[in-house]
């Protein structure tokens, strides 16, 4: 019995870690998609869950987002609305394609 509970809890922390390396895994793949050197090079794209919550550099956007779907098929997601998580735009952050969320003021 306490084996079966040790096998159960390590998958479960496997699982979480894996889900987390679907988040990055693109990045980290492609780190070309995601560089950048001014504002407007940068654009949203989905998140592995399909929410609009990653940015790009623009010349790669959709390859980045079809990377995102794809690593992300296997997770189960949370729904996402615009109304729930407000608006995101894209921004050039060290270099990077960075997501912000803006406020409703």
């Amino acid at each position: 019995m306490r084996l079966v509970a040790v096998v159960i809890l390590y998958l479960g922390f496997a699982n979480a870690m894996a889900a987390d390396d679907v988040f990055t895994r693109c990045r980290t793949q492609n780190p070309t998609w995601y560089t950048c050197s001014q504002d407007r090079d940068c654009v949203v794209i989905p998140n592995p869950c399909g929410h609009p919550l990653e940015a790009a550099h623009q010349r790669f956007n959709l390859e980045a987002a079809k990377c995102n779907i794809r690593a992300g098929a296997a997770l189960s997601c949370a729904t996402w609305s615009e109304a729930d998580g407000g608006k995101t735009e894209a921004s050039c952050i060290d270099k990077q394609c960075v997501a912000k969320k803006v406020t409703k003021k």
